[in-house]
């Protein structure tokens, strides 16, 4: 049979280890402004990027994603608008996300109600236009690690004559 003495030690150290190990689940707060600036986009992240363009410098990297996403854009849009009367020559801008997986989706289109009016579907055009996108690698967000959802504008400009 255990002893007075020993029961007494168990019951006395146990509470005090189990109290005094608390400190290990205590959360600390972190500053909203450093959450904040931890986040923010920073010259170490890497956009999204193909394949091809990888053993390209940073800027070279960029551009050449760039005239990846708007040569698929473009022919797309191309094949699709076929017949437009009047004459056109302006600027649309796409705002377009690009997901943690390196899919595209359209965010939204600023496009002048002229545009709208004349080019039969131009939104759907362009929405399956940025879902024809070919899959690119994600951004990462390099301070931890880990792919990011990315949203850019793309300016594109509509470019078409009246037909007699």
């Amino acid at each position: 049979m255990m002893s007075f003495k020993r029961i007494f030690k168990y019951l006395f150290f146990i509470p005090f280890f189990i109290l005094s190990g608390c400190d290990l689940f205590k959360s600390s707060k972190v500053p909203a402004s450093e959450i904040k600036s931890a986040s923010s986009w920073s010259l170490n992240d890497e956009h999204p990027s193909y394949s091809d363009c990888e053993d390209l410098n940073k800027e070279e990297n960029f551009d050449c994603f760039g005239s990846i996403v708007s040569e698929s854009i473009i022919k797309y849009i191309s094949e699709e608008i076929v017949d437009v009367n009047v004459e056109i020559d302006e600027e649309i801008k796409l705002v377009i996300n690009v997901d943690k997986e390196g899919f595209f989706s359209l965010l939204s289109i600023d496009a002048s109600d002229f545009v709208k009016n004349n080019i039969e579907g131009i939104e759907e055009i362009i929405e399956n236009a940025i879902y024809n996108i070919p899959q690119a690698l994600p951004a990462v967000k390099v301070n931890v690690e880990e792919y990011v959802n990315t949203k850019f504008e793309l300016p594109i400009r509509i470019i078409s004559q009246e037909s007699s």
